[in-house]
């Protein structure tokens, strides 16, 4: 029996950028037509269909109708401050949880779960081959169901978002914005290293999340952003380049555009260091131990959102064997500490 069709970028908001838009694989190298249907989305994604239903696509079906008010009313009068109350609260919602529902998400709760259980077990069992070690992973359910806990909490992200500074940037050019699989691209131009300084309430960050072609929302730190204004003008290319580059670092895999204009992505990979927005995706460098407390991370949020968000200003509290530069470990998909040693049913504590 086929499995449910699951979005993790929805249709609605996809068909922002046409009926029928252009879509790039990066890992296969090409570009095709497609719609909203036939793109970002995975058999039975969020689990399959029980007794006829299922409850978390009917809930993310509440969420994205009331989102899409709110977007048809930003796209109407493009400075977000002056939306109605209901519709900012319900657009708050709406980046929280796409931020948490989508692939790249479920491959950083992989990733990072899966990196501190093969830690803890290279520690508990020393003798133990490193090459065999590197085969431990996590089993799909497994996964699914940390991925899960994760989207139970986009209640408390979107009231962090909801304290941000929005801009809304209005592109005047002829070159569109760009959307992906993976549309909120973060950036933070103040360097935490070897921290990614990538979460939601770290000092610095931005939230980048093109509406359309021709306008995109800035949700970013209100301390160190307050004196711009509520919506910016582009007028030049290469402003416009900058933002689909974010697009191109964020995505999983593929782009999406109203406009067959891709051949600039490869000229985006070959400027990367002109371009100069640093990297989002995770690396492979790993600092552990007495190594991986360097900068004490700053937050812009009061002690009322660190509360809400469970997150503690001392970054020398966060235990010396989690990956430092997972995007997730400061927001919510993350952990803070195990509260076992290595175990197949190991639980964990959320953000």
């Amino acid at each position: 029996m086929a499995g449910i069709k699951s979005h993790f970028v929805p249709q609605f908001y996809l068909k922002n950028f046409g009926e029928t838009f252009f879509h790039f694989d990066k890992k296969k190298d090409n570009k095709r037509k497609v719609n909203s249907k036939t793109v970002a989305h995975g058999s039975d994604f969020y689990g399959p269909v029980i007794n006829g239903g299922h409850p978390l696509e009917a809930l993310f079906s509440k969420i994205e109708g009331k989102a899409n008010l709110a977007i048809k009313e930003l796209i109407e009068k493009k400075d977000p401050t002056i939306i109605s109350n209901t519709n900012f609260k319900n657009l708050c919602d709406f980046l929280a949880l796409q931020y948490v529902r989508t692939q790249n998400m479920r491959i950083q709760i992989d990733d990072a779960i899966g990196y501190v259980i093969r830690e803890m077990f290279s520690m508990d069992h020393p003798d133990i081959d490193k090459e065999l070690i590197k085969d431990i992973s996590l089993t799909e359910e497994y996964v699914l169901k940390l991925h899960f806990k994760a989207l139970t909490d986009y209640p408390n992200l979107g009231q962090a978002i909801n304290r941000m500074k929005f801009i809304t940037i209005i592109n005047k050019t002829k070159f569109p914005f760009w959307t992906s699989d993976n549309p909120i691209s973060l950036f933070n131009s103040i360097d935490y290293s070897p921290y990614s300084g990538l979460g939601i309430i770290v000092e610095g960050i931005e939230i980048h999340f093109p509406i359309n072609p021709t306008i995109s929302l800035v949700v970013c730190d209100p301390k160190k952003f307050k004196n711009l204004p509520n919506t910016l003008t582009f007028h030049n290319d290469y402003e416009i380049l900058r933002e689909n580059w974010l697009q191109v670092n964020s995505s999983t895999r593929f782009l999406y555009s109203n406009m067959d204009r891709f051949y600039q992505i490869k000229k985006l990979l070959d400027e990367k260091k002109k371009i100069n927005p640093k990297e989002t995706k995770n690396t492979k460098k790993v600092i552990s131990g007495k190594k991986l407390v360097k900068k004490q991370l700053k937050f812009w949020a009061d002690s009322k959102i660190l509360k809400l968000l469970k997150i503690s200003e001392n970054a020398k509290d966060r235990p010396p064997y989690v990956k430092p530069n997972v995007n997730s470990e400061y927001i919510l998909t993350g952990f803070k500490q195990i509260k076992s040693k290595y175990d197949p049913q190991i639980q964990t504590t959320q953000f």
